[in-house]
């Protein structure tokens, strides 16, 4: 668990953006020795784990968005990652990216693209995913970054 906290000796300033605005985060250490992943999530999309066996498993720990409240706890989780697994973290600009018709690209078209090119190496999974969503949204314009992070144990 992770305790967010503001003591008197910190200065904090915010930028001004106003209470209708929010601050997502995710963060995540790979251990390369023990095979692990430990994150916390503050209201970012969930990753997707996908096991050796094809199992599909949304990484959900996870808490509220930052700077809600000035005193918090977060929770963190560990999973293994076992020889084959596939872990694909992305931004909402993958999943919310729209067509000409305001139709999102959506997380069960990413989830059928990430199981069908599996097998691929990180890198090409990454272009096929990058591909299908500019085709998917032809000549309407890009809305929010396009982030994703692929790793896969071998």
């Amino acid at each position: 668990m992770i305790n967010l906290m503001f003591h008197d000796d910190w200065e904090i300033y915010g930028d001004g953006t106003g209470d209708d605005r929010f601050f997502t985060c995710f963060y995540g250490i790979l251990d390369t020795e023990h095979h692990t992943f430990t994150y916390c999530n503050a209201g970012h999309d969930y990753p997707i784990l996908i096991s050796s066996s094809n199992g599909v498993e949304r990484l959900q720990t996870g808490d509220l968005i930052l700077g809600m409240f000035d005193e918090y706890c977060y929770n963190e989780r560990a999973v293994k990652l076992k020889a084959g697994s596939l872990l694909v973290l992305y931004s909402d600009g993958v999943t919310e990216a729209r067509n000409g018709t305001e139709y999102e690209f959506g997380e069960d078209r990413l989830l059928q693209l990430i199981t069908k090119h599996r097998d691929a190496p990180a890198g090409v999974l990454i272009k096929h995913i990058v591909s299908a969503i500019y085709e998917f949204t032809g000549n309407a314009p890009q809305q929010d970054d396009i982030t994703l992070i692929v790793l896969k144990r071998s």
